[in-house]
């Protein structure tokens, strides 16, 4: 129908009253697209702890906002900007869970990345004996490669896996971090079970 017929036929009744459910409609949908924009921007997180050379500084606030959207109490430490204390820091019930950030562009993380956060620990057990304290390591691995060609689960030499063992440590990939937020959004895993993972010593992996 052309634009002048349809002009003639716009003000009869059955018409106009569509025409109104039509722009109604068009409301509801730019509305609808404005609060899915919103929804988009609050996990723009997720892209960040797996994103493109994310070194260990870029990393610290998605990872904040990644643990808070999961309901955890997790503080970004005052003083590592001088020097002192690790990156951040769980609290869930009785345990407390130190963590460190890092990245590397190769697909084995080096162990003395994995142990750095040592010096930390051993003060923290000391200083706060009514908690039970372990330490984690979050590693953006492969960080040059896009997340689809990324090794999913990282080989360890025996060694680094016994000195992980022996001192209360974990370490896990942020893109295994990404695959937990997935399935604890579907209810096929718990924030518990992430607790537990993060705080059982040695490499956690889905």
């Amino acid at each position: 129908m052309d634009k002048s017929f349809k002009k003639i036929i716009a003000d009869f009744e059955e018409v106009k009253i569509l025409m109104g459910q039509l722009q109604e409609i068009r409301r509801h949908e730019r509305r609808i697209k404005r609060r899915l924009s919103t929804k988009l921007d609050k996990f723009e997180f997720l892209s960040e702890i797996v994103g493109l050379n994310q070194k260990d500084k870029k990393l610290t606030e998605p990872l904040l906002k990644y643990f808070k959207n999961n309901g955890l109490d997790v503080r970004r430490s005052p003083d590592k900007d001088k020097g002192g204390l690790e990156d951040m820091s769980i609290f869930y019930r009785d345990k407390l869970l130190i963590i460190e950030v890092t990245s590397t562009e190769k697909s084995l993380v080096p162990e003395s990345k994995l142990t750095q956060i040592l010096k930390h620990l051993n003060s923290r057990q000391n200083n706060l004996k009514t908690l039970e304290v372990s330490g984690l390591t979050i590693v953006n691995h492969e960080d040059l490669k896009p997340v689809n060609e990324r090794v999913k689960k990282q080989g360890y030499q025996s060694r680094t896996l016994k000195i992980l063992a022996s001192n209360n440590l974990t370490t896990v990939t942020t893109l295994t971090l990404l695959v937990a937020f997935i399935k604890i959004k579907k209810g096929e895993m718990t924030v518990e079970d992430l607790i537990t993972g993060l705080t059982t010593p040695g490499v956690y992996e889905i």
